[in-house]
């Protein structure tokens, strides 16, 4: 589960991004608490922007096994593109975060109607992000930086405008 927090400045400027800060949450028994504030929630993990999970293959499961059988419970799914590099590592600790950027601005010079109006927080935007993640600390161990993969579960999105 990942926090978001969304900011921009209301101007009625063309061109002005939507910043989103994206956080790793544990969520347990509807308690919602940020990894990495203590031991026992630390949990790094890759992430990876517009990729996917697929299975992992037999020879890196077989190497898993052979190797760090301690790992294997982590196993299972890798990234899609073994050249991907994650965008972030989060989790480690409370304050980690990545950025995302919205470009409210216009698409095309000279065309008003694909330019917002108003800006945040009274423009809507709307799409995709695709994000996938992976067990950093067991990937880099068995050397295997696109294995262990997991899926991202949902998103808990908070509003601010303090950074205006």
């Amino acid at each position: 589960m990942y926090s978001v927090t969304a900011t921009s400045p209301l101007l009625l400027h063309t061109h002005h991004p939507l910043a989103v800060n994206w956080s790793p949450m544990l969520i347990e028994n509807g308690t919602i608490t940020p990894f990495g504030t203590s031991l026992n929630n630390i949990l790094e993990i890759g992430i990876f922007r517009d990729q996917a999970l697929i299975p992992d293959t037999n020879a890196h499961l077989a190497q898993i096994n052979s190797t760090h059988p301690e790992l294997s419970m982590y196993s299972g799914l890798k990234i899609d593109n073994d050249t991907a590099v994650p965008v972030a590592v989060v989790g480690r600790h409370q304050w980690d975060d990545f950025p995302t950027d919205i470009d409210l601005g216009q698409m095309l010079t000279g065309h008003a109607w694909t330019t917002p109006t108003f800006g945040y927080p009274l423009e809507k935007w709307s799409g995709n992000i695709v994000f996938v993640g992976n067990y950093h600390g067991p990937a880099q161990i068995a050397n295997l930086s696109t294995s262990f993969g997991v899926s991202i579960d949902g998103a808990y999105l908070v509003d601010s405008l303090s950074q205006y």
